[in-house]
């Protein structure tokens, strides 16, 4: 198949529309850093910057348009009323 570090980088780009100018610098990261693993340069430092660099990355893909799940609307419905539960009639 011929997967290195340049070519996956290459198909997380066709496949993030969402990445824009502010990514730029980023991604050059990860392309020197890509050359530098594809060339055999295989220090555990290059990998851990790969990693932190890729996951800033994709820490910034957009989250769709979900309806709250229980959980969320306990935290943000009526914070500050009520008691620790939830029940507005034991504040």
């Amino acid at each position: 198949m011929g997967v290195n570090f340049g070519a996956s980088l290459k198909t997380f780009v066709a496949a993030s529309p969402w990445l824009t100018d502010e990514d730029a610098p980023a991604l050059m990261t990860l392309e020197a850093i890509a050359a530098e693993l594809d060339g055999g340069n295989h220090q555990a430092a290059m990998f851990a910057q790969w990693g932190l660099a890729y996951r800033a990355l994709v820490a910034r893909k957009p989250v769709a348009d979900t309806e709250p799940d229980e959980f969320e609307r306990l935290l943000t419905a009526g914070a500050g009323d009520g008691d620790a539960h939830g029940d507005p009639d034991a504040a």
